[in-house]
This record gives structure tokens, sequence and C-alpha cells, in this order.
């Protein structure tokens, strides 16, 4: 019996109001703190599976971090993953030149 290949989920990007809604969920999951430094910095939401990887607009994908940490990941100075993702609890690895 062939098996069928499982759909990826459609992917709905939130914008405007639903977007502030999810934003401040995540800061508020995150105890409105960095997930990296601990500041209470302005803060930035962060997807941990990005788009390209059907990341979900969802508390569970995003994180909390302060925009100095943020843009260290978006250049690849610094890497975060998930170290238990109901614990809220996050693994950063800092990469050569950070």
């Amino acid at each position: 019996m062939d098996r069928l290949p499982l759909a990826k989920p459609i992917r709905v990007k939130l914008t405007g109001a639903a977007y502030k809604k999810l934003q401040l969920a995540v800061f508020a999951a995150d105890l409105y703190r960095c997930k990296v430094c601990h500041h209470a910095k302005p803060l930035q939401m962060h997807h941990m599976i990005r788009h390209s990887k059907q990341r979900l607009d969802t508390v569970e994908n995003c994180i909390s971090l302060c925009a100095r940490d943020h843009e260290l990941e978006q250049r690849h100075l610094i890497a975060i993953e998930w170290n238990n993702v109901e614990e809220r609890t996050v693994k950063i690895t800092r990469r050569a030149g950070s």
C-alpha cells in the first residue's frame, strides 16, 4: 500500500493587531526578559523555526530577545535552540567572532 505524503501546514501570516497580540503573549511567557541576557531591554520577538522551514506564528515557536541579541542571532554569531519548550528554556551557543 502506497502512503500519501503528509501535507505541509498552511501558514497564515499574522499582521497588525493579531501579530501584536502574539508578540505580547510571547513577552509575557518570557516574563518580559531576553532569553539570552535576561535583561528587560526593549524586546523583539524571534521565531525559533524560520519561515523557510514552515515556522508557525505561535507562542511555542517564539521567544523574546533584546535587539542586540536578536541581531547577533540574525548575523549567525550566536545560535539559539530550545532546551525545553514547555519550560521555555533555551541553549545558546556562541560562534566564532562573537
